[in-house]
């Protein structure tokens, strides 16, 4: 091992090579001085602009662009570096009421970097063997009366069942001349031989018969219309695959939905959290309206 003198010793005799290198090089024209027809060490390719770069790793680097209410630097840290931050017009950090920062968590979500939605199709009607089937009687507006489905059947009669495979579902009502009216599924009685659905179907005696189809759509097509426009329901989506906040939150939270088609067409809104069991995105803020069956996402 060196001891402290030796050490010193040899940092000396190396520092004084490096300076006498140095000095050598400075004081050789050829060497380290260009004249105006000498290429540059950091010239491009031809037709390319000649470009060097200073990295300068300075505390000061590091702080945002924009100064804080009172003046000071804001310098992010942690997760903070992947978002951004609200602007006022006075070009002042936008803060809460409460003074702290109010952060833009989809500033830098990459809008090309589109994900893949995971989907699910309900399973036949028992008893029917299909997702068609038959009115049987018409009464109340809000029902879809059925004697054809075995109602026995676990894929209705369990509640969980019946919540996975059908509910907040998409169905069709078609009368006899083939006028198509578009409700939601949100309940079912066993005893009564029904579906409930989301609002009245208007039905007319002279119009029967009526047939009905569970739309097997999906994953990005609305299939419940909620009177809170910062819901998008969606029961095409597989929520089975979004089992903890934590899969969310790694996958999800904080992305950007795009509405494609149908209302809210050109709208976006960063997805803030979620409802397996409601099926639905809540947004970072409402949609000028409810979104619909007519709406696509992306």
């Amino acid at each position: 091992m060196l001891t402290d003198k030796r050490t010193i010793r040899l940092l000396s005799v190396y520092l004084f090579t490096i300076f006498l290198v140095l000095g050598i090089l400075l004081s050789d024209s050829n060497v380290i001085q260009a004249s105006d027809d000498d290429v540059p060490f950091f010239a491009g390719n031809n037709g390319l602009p000649n470009v060097l770069l200073i990295f300068d790793n300075s505390d000061s680097m590091q702080d945002l662009p924009y100064p804080r209410k009172n003046g000071s630097p804001l310098r992010p840290s942690g997760w903070e570096w992947r978002r951004g931050v609200y602007v006022d017009d006075d070009g002042t950090i936008a803060e809460n009421s409460d003074g702290s920062i109010k952060w833009d968590y989809y500033k830098y979500v990459d809008t090309d970097n589109e994900l893949t939605l995971p989907g699910t199709t309900p399973p036949p009607i028992p008893g029917v063997g299909s997702l068609q089937s038959t009115v049987t009687s018409i009464g109340n507006a809000r029902r879809i009366y059925d004697t054809n489905v075995d109602w026995s059947d676990s894929a209705v009669s369990s509640w969980s069942n019946f919540s996975t495979n059908y509910r907040y579902r998409l169905v069709k009502i078609v009368d006899k001349n083939g006028s198509i009216q578009y409700r939601t599924i949100t309940d079912r009685s066993t005893g009564g031989h029904y579906w409930t659905v989301d609002s009245d179907i208007t039905y007319d005696s002279n119009l029967e018969p009526y047939t009905y189809e569970i739309v097997a759509g999906q994953p990005g097509e609305v299939t419940y219309s909620h009177s809170n426009a910062s819901y998008v329901c969606d029961a095409n989506f597989d929520w089975s695959t979004i089992p903890n906040w934590s899969t969310f939150a790694n996958t999800y939270r904080y992305k950007k939905l795009v509405v494609i088609a149908g209302t809210n067409v050109g709208e976006s809104r960063g997805i803030y959290s979620y409802s397996a069991s409601n099926k639905r995105w809540q947004l970072s803020s409402p949609f000028p309206q409810p979104c619909d069956h007519t709406t696509r996402y992306k």
